[in-house]
């Protein structure tokens, strides 16, 4: 105990916060059934993250993390400082400047991206690329997203697409069919798209974007 005292002494001295933060977001990870190393990873990784990130309460700033961790790491909250890495670097280098937003997204589409192969970094370049474009918030976007992810994914729809020549699988020697990477998927969309549009073929563009239901038009244009 004295050992733990002494590091959770040291690392709200460390980070600039008070014993009593930091105290809470242990308690809050422990709740959430993280320890051992699992512990003091997400622990640290949240602690740090009222500097870079901007967190604002220990409460929220764990639930994020530990949506993300879920979501796309299998609970392996040894992630956490890459998670946090991934977040704050897509914030200082795009328009998006708060990871808050970013975490959004991921807490309501991050299952769904990873269905489609994506990875974090994937996915918050997306998200900063669209929320620049369209000026939206991570809660609308994630909601999106999260239709759309599951809508690529679905067999029927992949089907529907075929018949305007947009492929979202690829097909091996022996017959199994998977998933194309998601932003080969995109490029297949958006190039039919635009193709479709050139040669005044409006009506079977958007109809096109329509079996993809829920997505709007402008987010084919990221």
């Amino acid at each position: 105990m004295d050992n733990l005292a002494k590091a959770t002494f040291d690392m709200g001295h460390n980070m600039g916060l008070n014993v009593n933060t930091i105290q809470e977001i242990e308690g809050l990870w422990a709740r959430a059934g993280k320890g051992g190393k699992d512990l003091v990873e997400a622990t640290k990784t949240t602690a740090l993250g009222f500097n870079v990130a901007e967190f604002k309460d220990a409460e929220s700033a764990v639930a994020s993390i530990n949506s993300i961790i879920n979501q796309m790491y299998n609970g392996d909250a040894t992630k956490a400082p890459e998670i946090l890495d991934a977040l704050t670097k897509v914030a200082d280098k795009t328009a998006v400047r708060n990871v808050n937003d970013l975490v959004e997204v991921v807490s309501r589409a991050g299952a769904n991206a990873k269905s489609l192969g994506m990875n974090l970094h994937e996915l918050n370049a997306a998200s900063s690329v669209v929320m620049e474009r369209m000026k939206t918030t991570g809660d609308i976007l994630g909601t999106q997203f999260k239709t759309i992810f599951a809508y690529m994914a679905d067999s029927k729809r992949i089907n529907k697409l075929k018949k305007y020549g947009v492929e979202f699988t690829n097909i091996s020697k022996d017959g199994t069919e998977s998933l194309k990477p998601f932003l080969e998927m995109m490029d297949n969309l958006v190039n039919k798209y635009n193709e479709l549009k050139k040669q005044g073929k409006d009506v079977m563009a958007n109809d096109m974007i329509r079996e993809l239901s829920g997505v709007r038009l402008s987010l084919i244009h990221i």
